[in-house]
């Protein structure tokens, strides 16, 4: 199910509010089993929880995490990348400009374009929604 946040929404939450729930951001996460999501780390479960349950007050409703981990330096709790609205960015790369997904979970062709401002045009005229920019 996917909630009203995007990556950077969950990202900005956790750095803001995360010190108040012994919780900090450990940023995309690739796990068992071919998981690849977005994780925060903290030393106790309930701490997670703490987070979720006062995300949900705000509207936000991760509910459990889709994997967690030990990875010997407390515990890592991460959600698919596949939960949060489509993010998207403009990278300047060695041909040009190029658009590309946060999330990945949504490919677009590796087109180059000239400048930054025709990438915005071609991004805002996609039928994606919704639409999110990130630099």
């Amino acid at each position: 199910m996917k909630i009203n946040m995007t990556p950077s929404d969950f990202e900005d939450w956790v750095k803001k509010f995360g010190d108040d729930f012994n919780v900090q951001w450990y940023g995309e996460y690739f796990g068992r089993c071919a998981h690849h999501g977005f994780a925060v780390r903290c030393d106790e479960t309930n701490d997670v929880m703490g987070l979720i349950k006062k995300m949900k007050e705000f509207g936000w409703n991760l509910n459990r995490p889709n994997n967690q981990d030990h990875l010997g330096h407390g515990l890592i709790f991460s959600w698919d990348v596949d939960r949060f609205m489509e993010e998207y960015k403009i990278v300047n790369g060695s041909h040009g400009y190029v658009i590309q997904s946060r999330n990945t979970s949504v490919e677009l062709p590796n087109i180059y374009y000239e400048t930054y401002e025709e990438a915005q045009d071609v991004l805002r005229d996609q039928t994606i929604s919704p639409y999110v920019l990130t630099s």
